[in-house]
């Protein structure tokens, strides 16, 4: 089954807490999943499933950005 909505980019030094098994699945979509995300987060001391960490000194602001291009080729910011 092909991916076609996901990329997947994988590069610099693999940290001791990554599973690098993971990356080398074949569906895109399974290299990184919820639960190795948590899994990561917490092996760095972050225990992002505690209903407090929003509010902690150890919460995160991550803020996305993607740019569009209409027809006429003129980006639109999203």
């Amino acid at each position: 089954m092909k991916d076609p909505k996901w990329k997947f980019l994988c590069q610099g030094e693999i940290q001791p807490f990554e599973d690098k098994e993971l990356y080398q699945q074949k569906m895109i979509k399974r290299r990184l999943d919820k639960d190795a995300l948590i899994s990561y987060c917490i092996k760095l001391g972050i225990d992002i499933r505690d209903d407090a960490f929003g509010e902690s000194q150890q919460s995160i602001l991550v803020e996305r950005l993607s740019w569009l291009c209409n027809r006429e080729g003129t980006h639109l910011h999203q």
